[in-house]
């Protein structure tokens, strides 16, 4: 594994991050899945760590084309904006979650 500044700046947020409390996720290098570790031992060779992503809400409108496809439109932070932008064809507006990374 080649280390630079880079790399180790970063190394230094997340642990930072876990001793403000933030909860950190781990993954082996082989691996793609993230899982939290209570209590990580900060093996950078065999393992990445980061921050686990907070979950936030979008909110987007489904429109109904002439043709009958239904497609979505544009993303907000809140309902109330997405609200604001209806146009023809309007069927609702959905909420999804969506982890900020």
């Amino acid at each position: 594994m080649c280390d630079n500044k880079r790399d180790t700046e970063e190394k230094i947020k997340v642990m930072q991050a876990y001793s403000k409390g933030k909860i950190i996720e781990v993954r082996n290098h082989e691996r793609e899945e993230w899982r939290e570790t209570p209590l990580p031992c900060w093996d950078w060779f065999e393992c990445d760590y980061r921050v686990k992503p907070e979950v936030k809400k979008g909110y987007a409108n489904l429109y109904r084309s002439c043709f009958g496809s239904v497609s979505v439109g544009t993303t907000f932070n809140n309902k109330e904006e997405a609200l604001k932008y209806c146009i023809n064809g309007y069927i609702k507006t959905i909420e999804f979650e969506y982890e900020d990374q």
